[in-house]
């Protein structure tokens, strides 16, 4: 064979899959995933399915380990992930502390994974390998997460972990290192609006943006640093989401800009983000979601927006990212979910 061809031969690009957690069995769904044609094949169901109630939902940076929390026990689950679809379920973690794992993330390197859940300590963070799992449960921070979290996320460098939760003071961060665990938690931000939801940074990790749902804002944004933690809160986007923001989700390269899930028409909201703050809203794309935008997520090369609506069927639809803005909507999955309040694409 030429070399060109033992080359290529020998070259795999990642699979590419669209998940969904659902609230009835068998509580975790998935799906082949295509950037040019969306939704193939959906995959069985995995041997031995998560705890009740299926809940946030993550893929590692390699593609190869998906995590998913629940809301009964074992409440932390992983499962193995290829192209055939799930593997064997990874075995539970020995030590689980908080009830209702909520939402999750694994670290960008892969060697760890935190869970954030609706009771104390309202997180659970173990360090993760995916030849053997869940390992050794870390010690929770000094400055313990201060209430139920609602969303979690590792910045792009893996140096830091932001929380939204609950209850005041709404947001926070910890800088994070694997073999120690959570590191000393940053002041809180000096202006913020309560009622907070979904959160992430952008891919560079110098901007936080969360969905909020008090003070009729619906989102709000810092800029981010590594060694000072929150700056000067961003001005409000002239054109603010409608209503309460459900979900946050930033793109993964190109354009900085942002998703905003929410309750009403037109569902979602997206907007250029950048040191100066938001500009000017996107226009909606030409077909609207079918409801509730609950989740949603940028796939990793930034094609293809994932969503989940929630308690409205087709549950799980995707649009192209134009780079910036909406393009045209993907077609519905051949076989639907029966719900789907969360969902991760790769």
């Amino acid at each position: 064979m030429p070399i060109l061809g033992i080359v290529a031969s020998s070259f795999k690009l990642a699979p590419k899959f669209f998940l969904a957690a659902t609230d009835d069995t068998p509580f975790l769904h998935g799906w082949e995933w295509s950037d040019s044609t969306g939704f193939g094949t959906k995959f069985s169901s995995p041997a031995t399915v998560p705890g009740q109630y299926g809940q946030g939902i993550a893929i590692n940076s390699a593609s190869t380990a998906i995590a998913i929390g629940g809301g009964q026990s074992p409440r932390a689950n992983a499962y193995p992930i290829s192209a055939l679809g799930f593997g064997t379920k990874y075995t539970n973690p020995a030590s689980v502390t908080a009830a209702g794992h909520q939402t999750c993330d694994f670290h960008p390197s892969n060697n760890a994974i935190i869970f954030g859940a609706n009771s104390s300590p309202n997180q659970d963070a173990y360090a993760w390998t995916d030849a053997s799992g869940f390992g050794t449960r870390y010690s929770n921070p000094a400055t313990a997460v201060p209430t139920q979290t609602n969303d979690l996320t590792f910045s792009p460098d893996g140096n830091v972990v932001a929380f939204s939760t609950f209850n005041y003071p709404n947001i926070g961060a910890y800088a994070w290192n694997s073999s120690s665990g959570y590191g000393t938690k940053y002041a809180n931000p000096a202006s913020f609006v309560e009622g907070t939801e979904a959160l992430d940074f952008n891919y560079a990790g110098d901007i936080l943006i969360q969905a909020t749902g008090g003070q009729g804002v619906y989102v709000q944004g810092w800029p981010w640093s590594n060694s000072t933690g929150f700056g000067t809160k961003f001005s409000n986007p002239a054109t603010p989401p409608p209503d309460t923001g459900d979900a946050c989700g930033t793109t993964k390269s190109g354009t900085d800009a942002v998703v905003i899930g929410h309750q009403t028409s037109p569902f979602m909201s997206g907007y250029p983000i950048s040191s100066a703050g938001f500009g000017s809203k996107y226009s909606n794309p030409a077909v609207l979601p079918v409801g509730r935008v609950f989740d949603l997520m940028f796939s990793n090369s930034n094609a293809a927006l994932a969503l989940a609506t929630d308690s409205v069927s087709p549950f799980n639809q995707a649009y192209a990212w134009s780079n910036p803005g909406f393009g045209t909507k993907y077609s519905n999955p051949a076989t639907l979910a029966t719900s789907s309040p969360h969902v991760a694409i790769n």
